[in-house]
């Protein structure tokens, strides 16, 4: 037993530094905004105007340029497809430039010139100033159920360093990068809420994300933010990751599973449980032996009486 008592105090250090620091910590970083932009030589302009538009950010290879009134709100059905331009998009080269006619919206202003994907996923805009046009009161679209946004969330794992992962893989505290991604899907900016939370269960909440709410999100346009959070031990078994978007249409909430299974610690225990057995099986050994000899020479004391 004492070789059994001397192995545990030799892991118990170890174990100690994984488990000592069981408080949440939590970094976060501002989000940001990408996805496709377009901006105009300039935008105070008439019908028949020639101008040069560049386009950047978009993943179609082909775009659609249209000059568009009602300030795009019903998306393409605003714009003046008949007169619309559509232009290759190099991956090789960025961003794209290409000179583009004004035409006459098919609705009053607010106007603007729209570029969009084919099938309509990507979609960026410039408000311009069109002189001689009428401007009319916005009509919304058709009110519907959404989403509005597109959201996403996905967690990482990201262990500080060596001692980090050591401690992680004895049960300690374990680091994660959480990207949130939030995507636009209307024909306006928009102004989202967002908050986020990590559980063990329905009933067992770990920590709140620290996320910040988006400025604004243009549209056609994605906003992401990646905050470093480190759970508290023991930090082993499966943990879900949730995010939810309100204040933009229908509130959306996605979540993502992440498990982890700390390889140290399982082989510690493995070894000590091993080291238990054989020096058990070793006591049980001595044991019988002893019992055994003091058997044999109680007998032969017998007999020599």
């Amino acid at each position: 037993m004492t070789v059994l008592i001397r192995r545990l105090v030799a892991v118990l250090p170890i174990a100690l530094l994984a488990l000592g620091a069981c408080l949440v910590g939590v970094v976060a970083a501002g989000g940001e905004t990408t996805g496709p932009v377009v901006s105009l030589t300039k935008t105070a302009v008439s019908v028949g105007d020639r101008i040069m538009v560049t386009i950047d950010g978009f993943s179609a290879h082909t775009v659609t340029i249209s000059v568009c009134g009602n300030d795009a709100r019903r998306g393409s059905g605003d714009c003046n497809l008949v007169k619309s331009k559509g232009v290759r998009i190099d991956p090789a080269v960025s961003p794209t430039i290409t000179k583009f006619g004004v035409s006459e919206p098919p609705y009053g202003c607010p106007c603007l010139v729209r570029v969009s994907s084919i099938n309509g996923d990507e979609v960026a805009v410039v408000p311009i100033t069109l002189a001689g046009h009428p401007i009319e009161p916005v009509v919304s679209a058709p009110n519907v159920d959404g989403p509005f946004v597109a959201v996403a969330i996905e967690a990482r794992p990201a262990p500080h360093g060596s001692l980090g992962w050591t401690r992680a893989n004895l049960g300690g505290p374990f680091g994660y990068e959480v990207t949130v991604t939030v995507r636009n899907l209307t024909t306006e900016a928009i102004h989202p809420r967002l908050s986020g939370f990590v559980s063990r269960s329905a009933n067992q909440n770990v920590t709140t994300l620290p996320l910040a709410d988006p400025d604004e999100i243009g549209v056609g346009q994605t906003w992401r933010q990646t905050v470093s959070i480190t759970l508290p031990a023991p930090s082993f078994g499966s943990v879900q990751w949730s995010v939810t978007a309100s204040g933009a249409g229908p509130t959306i909430t996605s979540t993502s599973r992440t498990s982890h299974r700390p390889v140290l610690l399982t082989v510690i225990v493995m070894f000590l449980a091993v080291d238990i057995a054989f020096l058990l099986v070793r006591l049980l050994i001595r044991r019988h032996a002893t019992v055994a000899n003091e058997g044999t020479i109680g007998g032969t004391i017998g007999t020599g009486l």
